[in-house]
């Protein structure tokens, strides 16, 4: 199943499809993001007599929101009636529509109940990372995310294939809810280059205009969310297109840009289809009429409380919770009396739900709020204090918050030490420390390639040209740990065997003078 863009290709040959391949082939498209063409090759395998493709089609039902659907789906079947790995399946899907639901024990039974079943059956390889993943899921929506995690890392490790797009979302969904923002920049870049997922590019960018908006780099987010709205001009699905438009008009309304917001909002009211939806619209029109003075306070406030309420009522805690984030801004401006209890009523509920980094791009659009946050509660929503590893003795790594980057170059390693331990360096120094047994032109384009192919996969370091010296130089947004600095640093000794793939001089040097 690693292989699906091949499986299509194989597809495409068959003279005379069964209904098996039409359920195999289905299951193809919904891996690669294709929900919609996935619902027509599993409706063909039933009316072709595969009932049991109801199952796989509960998943791109939920994706579609026709949750009603996919609960029929499943309650088609007795799942202890299911053979083979039917049986996990059902299990695994019904657990999801549980977390939907809210119903957080009864998806952590169904999901275990999943894993159970599916010990010993040949599709162990096949299904096992999709039973962990959902194990992962429930553990999330329970606020675990130590055990959401683990449950991943371990369908990761089990993936019959390489590139498990599912898991590597998941990653980034649990990464940016924990404010690990630097790790997730690595896996959006990685999941960018990937054409064969180009169906998953939208959210990679989703999620990028997050991060620039935490960031502040307003630019960089608005070209982020114009790409997500151009990749979903033609899908089905309007909800990820409806998220990019709503978050763009308010960023045009933040700039007071009031011809480009109301465009926003006029293609994202076409969009909304579902209650959330309405309601994200709805809140995000609230805030930009106030923003660009559109309606008086008195107005806006009314409206934001009643949705406040409702959203409360109806345990919708993130569109509670940015409702009451957009009253206090308002109040901030328009009734600063009311201001200080708004606020800290806001600060105590967002740490009662744990949805610091939930919220955290919410806070992009208010600004006097965020201050005063800022500057009576500095740590609160500080992003994760994570470390760079660089792993020199005995192996070559290069690690954030213990997650091993993937990178391209086996030099990649050696060239950041050798940055570190020269504290920068000319293009020439470079050529012949490094790349001694090339020619220097050779040298000089393999250097030129590892600039750009770590600039391009990594947020947090990078090479970069200091005009004044004249030197590369590695620049750094998070401490780099450097497992032979302190050893050098005190002019020991140490056993082991410094970068021991290497064979350039400077390392043979400095390995020689280390073990003296």
């Amino acid at each position: 199943m690693g292989e699906q863009l091949l499986a299509m290709q194989l597809f495409a040959q068959l003279d005379h499809l069964t209904a098996q391949d039409e359920r195999w082939f289905g299951q193809c498209l919904m891996s690669l993001g294709h929900c919609e063409r996935a619902i027509e090759h599993y409706t063909r395998a039933i009316e072709m007599g595969c009932v049991e493709a109801r199952i796989d089609m509960v998943r791109p039902l939920l994706v579609v929101h026709s949750q009603k659907d996919a609960e029929m789906a499943l309650d088609s079947f007795d799942p202890e009636q299911l053979q083979g790995y039917n049986r996990p399946l059902w299990y695994r899907n019904a657990s999801t529509v549980l977390v939907m639901k809210k119903d957080s024990e009864g998806s952590l039974q169904h999901a275990r109940e999943a894993w159970r079943t599916i010990q010993g059956l040949a599709e162990f390889p096949f299904i096992a990372p999709k039973v962990l993943f959902e194990l992962s899921d429930t553990y999330d929506h329970m606020g675990d995310a130590k055990l959401a995690i683990y449950y991943l890392d371990r369908a990761d490790e089990i993936s019959s294939y390489k590139y498990n797009i599912s898991i590597k979302l998941s990653r980034i969904a649990l990464y940016y809810k924990n404010g690990k923002y630097s790790l997730i920049v690595p896996l959006i870049k990685e999941l960018l280059q990937k054409d064969e997922y180009s169906a998953f590019h939208h959210m990679a960018d989703l999620y990028m205009g997050h991060i620039y908006r935490i960031r502040n780099q307003t630019d960089e987010a608005i070209n982020s969310y114009k790409k997500v709205i151009a990749l979903l001009q033609d899908d089905i699905s309007k909800e990820m297109e409806l998220q990019a438009r709503v978050l763009l008009s308010s960023i045009y309304a933040l700039q007071r840009r009031k011809i480009e917001c109301f465009h926003e909002e006029s293609r994202a009211k076409d969009l909304a289809i579902s209650k959330v939806g309405d309601f994200h619209l709805s809140l995000r029109i609230l805030y930009n009429d106030f923003a660009l003075d559109r309606r008086t306070a008195d107005d806006v406030v009314l409206d934001l409380m009643k949705i406040e309420g409702y959203c409360k009522e109806e345990g919708d805690i993130g569109l509670w919770l940015r409702a009451g984030m957009i009253l206090s801004e308002i109040y901030c401006s328009a009734y600063p009396e009311k201001f200080s209890d708004k606020i800290e009523e806001v600060l105590m509920n967002i740490t009662y739900y744990k949805f610091y980094y939930h919220m955290r791009s919410e806070w992009y659009y208010l600004p006097r709020s965020f201050a005063f946050v800022g500057e009576k509660y500095p740590n609160l929503m500080e992003e994760k204090n994570e470390k760079i590893k660089l792993v020199t003795i005995d192996r070559e790594e290069l690690l954030i918050e213990n997650q091993a980057i993937a990178l391209p170059f086996r030099k990649i390693v050696e060239i950041i030490a050798y940055l570190k331990y020269k504290n920068g360096a000319r293009i020439s120094e470079i050529v012949t420390d490094v790349f001694g047994e090339m020619e220097p032109d050779k040298g000089r384009n393999y250097f030129h390639q590892i600039k750009h192919q770590l600039n391009d996969k990594m947020d947090a370091v990078r090479i970069e040209f200091d005009k004044k010296s004249k030197k590369y130089i590695l620049v750094a947004d998070l401490p780099i740990h450097w497992d032979l600095e302190s050893i050098i640093r005190e002019n020991s000794t140490f056993k082991g065997i410094f970068l021991p793939s290497s064979g350039s001089d400077w390392v043979i040097e400095l390995n020689q003078k280390l073990s003296e």
